[in-house]
């Protein structure tokens, strides 16, 4: 058996490599809160611009449309949102907080780590009933 002379490492190959930070996704119980935001911004205006066009257009009675209105429109508020919600992407590595959006129209926002002064956590009654905060 033969003693073969170590060779020292070179430093690169002792340094622990730098963690790959890939995109995530929001949390999924978001999405709910996305739907039923989605759902109630939507629905309301054109539930109203519905009534009033059916009212003074002598279309039909506004009591007939508007809700019928209102109920499609809350069901494509909430189906946009949560497609919204599943597209949107973040990550924080070393160089700071990065915020990637949509598909066909991709909005991509990155705060330096430098920028950042300090952090704020905003929460309100449906996000805390969903575990949620938002960061500012």
């Amino acid at each position: 058996m033969t003693d073969l002379p170590s060779t020292p490492a070179p430093a690169e190959a002792l340094a622990p490599a730098a963690p790959v930070v890939d995109w995530q996704h929001l949390p999924v119980r978001g999405a709910k809160l996305a739907a039923f935001g989605g759902a109630f911004g939507s629905a309301i205006p054109f539930t109203v611009a519905s009534a009033f066009l059916s009212r003074f257009a002598d279309f039909s009675t506004p009591w007939l449309v508007a809700p019928a209105v209102g109920l499609l429109a809350a069901a494509f508020g909430a189906w946009l949102a949560v497609k919204r919600h599943r597209r949107t992407l973040w990550k924080l590595d070393e160089q700071g907080f990065a915020l990637q959006r949509g598909r066909w129209w991709q909005t991509e926002s990155r705060v330096p780590i430098s920028r950042v002064q300090h952090l704020d956590l905003k929460r309100g009654p449906l996000q805390r009933a969903f575990r949620l905060a938002t960061l500012v």
